[in-house]
């Protein structure tokens, strides 16, 4: 079985998740290390950079993940990150929202206000509190992760 094999049906949502940075931006190397990490833990990751809001909506409509990572870390982008985020907690309120990098973390009680589920301070922080997050709920009670970018589909390992 190749890795385009794996990629072919839409994934699980109990154990997917959608990473996308804010327009602007790639994706934070916390953020890609996070994912590298529950990777581990059995879940399949879409990252997406440069995405239309409008599509990245309709992405998460479709494959319904457990959670969204979104990465912000250059303060000229925050007040985008801060509409992106209203745009998700507006169209999702059940979906778990993480909301990562430095432009966020800069003001956590504002990021929290525009709906992010929850903003780590640390990589170890923000994957244990994901995991007993997730633990703790039998259905999808939070909200994701959310970043933004171009498409590709990253299954857990074998």
């Amino acid at each position: 079985m190749t890795v385009g094999d794996r990629n072919a049906g839409t994934p699980d949502p109990e154990r997917h998740i959608v990473a996308v940075s804010v327009a602007g931006e790639r994706l934070s190397l916390g953020t890609l290390m996070l994912t590298q990490l529950l990777r581990m833990e059995s879940y399949s990751v879409d990252y997406f950079t440069d995405l239309p809001d409008p599509e990245l909506v309709a992405f998460i409509n479709e494959v319904k993940p457990e959670a969204v990572f979104i990465s912000c870390s250059n303060m000229d982008h925050v007040e985008q990150g801060f509409t992106l985020l209203q745009l998700l907690a507006a169209n999702f309120p059940e979906l778990m929202i993480v909301a990562g990098g430095s432009g966020f973390a800069r003001d956590r009680a504002k990021t929290l206000a525009a709906g992010a589920t929850y903003v780590p301070s640390t990589l170890t922080e923000a994957r244990e509190d994901f995991l007993s997050r997730r633990k703790g709920s039998k259905r999808k009670a939070t909200r994701s992760i959310t970043f933004s970018g171009s498409r590709f589909r990253v299954p857990p390992p074998a």
